[in-house]
């Protein structure tokens, strides 16, 4: 299960308010998130989530925006909208179809960063490469000093000895070969492209290297510091959907640093992908009956209760009636594929303890099995 170790003055500037020293007041209100306390000091709260498929609360800035939903500090869609384009477009080198084929970016500008809030960026970029991108094979996650970007950018590929330049935490230009022996994310991740003949490199129209995916940044343009405002941020990754997910939960983390967005278009040179504007952060519609979300929960709750409970999950209601409501579902809820997962936080937001528990009304009997 993953576990958080969020900055505790960082976490309570997102939420807007203090959280109890008391751990078990403080458990009570993680469990809306299905969270527990593992450690706690004056700075750090080590918190293990029960759940791990929601990636939008492996970051403090998303377990903020869930907690504040439900401590009623801020209800109701939390919806992320486009600023207009960022002027970047990527062109994607038809050589990487067989060897990283996909590439998401977006812009967010105007972010404002402190030393806690780049470290727990940071945490959450390592998180989602490890766990949602399956150790950076499936995706992983780059951060770039936007203001030092000259676009278009091209995502190519080069052979190992050809392209070389100074990575993240070093000194001196390396090969992309030298960068696999001699770097530790080289020696970590080498596995991913050694076994082809050319390797993915992501660069900008003066042929700086932003980095080498899903390798190493360029320590020149993908290092943010507290005096970085405008960011560039790019996933790259073998599955599309995957790409996509991952580029919105990490945009949507900067925006809530007070950040504005701004697209990208990514040219594909692939017979079945057309261009594609990224990010997308488009609200979907779900329907639910109203009588399925009281037979699923066992609690015959009225429209305006189930309208006051997705509020607090921080869902949206495009419409409703005595019989059916239609949800807003946030652009960073990428975990939610079917309306019981909705209705599973209508009852987390109820709270579970407050649901009388019933025994099954099913008379069953046990006996020994004839198979050997």
């Amino acid at each position: 299960m993953p576990t958080l170790e969020l900055n505790r003055g960082d976490l309570e500037f997102l939420l807007g308010t203090h959280l109890p020293e008391d751990v078990e007041k403080l458990n009570g209100i993680l469990a809306y998130v299905k969270g527990e306390v593992k450690g706690i000091d004056d700075e750090e709260i080590r918190i293990e989530l029960k759940d791990s498929n929601r990636a939008d609360i492996w970051s403090v800035e998303g377990l903020a925006r869930a907690l504040r939903g439900f401590l009623g500090l801020e209800i109701g869609l939390k919806e992320y909208r486009l600023a207009g384009s960022s002027g970047v477009e990527v062109y994607v080198n038809p050589k990487l179809e067989n060897i990283r084929p996909y590439i998401a970016c977006a812009v967010v500008k105007g972010v404002k960063l402190t030393d806690a809030a780049i470290r727990q960026i940071m945490r959450f970029q390592d998180k989602m490469d490890q766990t949602y991108g399956r150790n950076r094979r499936r995706t992983s996650i780059g951060l770039y000093e936007f203001d030092l970007v000259k676009p278009p950018l091209r995502f190519t590929v080069a052979k190992p000895k050809e392209v070389s330049f100074v990575p993240l935490e070093f000194t001196e230009e390396l090969t992309l070969e030298e960068i696999l022996e001699k770097h530790p994310k080289g020696r970590e991740y080498g596995h991913i492209v050694r076994r082809f003949p050319v390797w993915p490199i992501f660069m900008d129209s003066e042929n700086q290297v932003l980095s080498f995916p899903p390798i190493i940044n360029s320590n020149d343009l993908g290092r943010i510091s507290e005096e970085t405002r405008n960011v560039l941020i790019e996933v790259t990754g073998t599955s599309y959907e995957t790409v996509l997910d991952t580029l919105i939960n990490m945009t949507v983390t900067l925006a809530d640093r007070g950040g504005t967005i701004h697209s990208a278009v990514i040219h594909y040179p692939y017979a079945d992908m057309t261009d594609d504007v990224t990010p997308n952060l488009d609200v979907d519609l779900l329907s639910l009956d109203v009588s399925y979300i009281r037979r699923i929960i066992g609690l015959d709750l009225s429209v305006s209760e189930i309208k006051s409970l997705l509020e607090k999950s921080r869902y949206g209601i495009a419409e409703f009636s005595e019989t059916k409501i239609v949800v807003q579902v946030p652009c960073y809820r990428v975990d939610v594929l079917h309306p019981i997962d909705i209705v599973e936080d209508i009852a987390i937001a109820y709270d579970y303890n407050e649901i009388r528990p019933e025994w099954p009304q099913l008379a069953t009997i046990g006996g020994l099995s004839n198979e050997t």
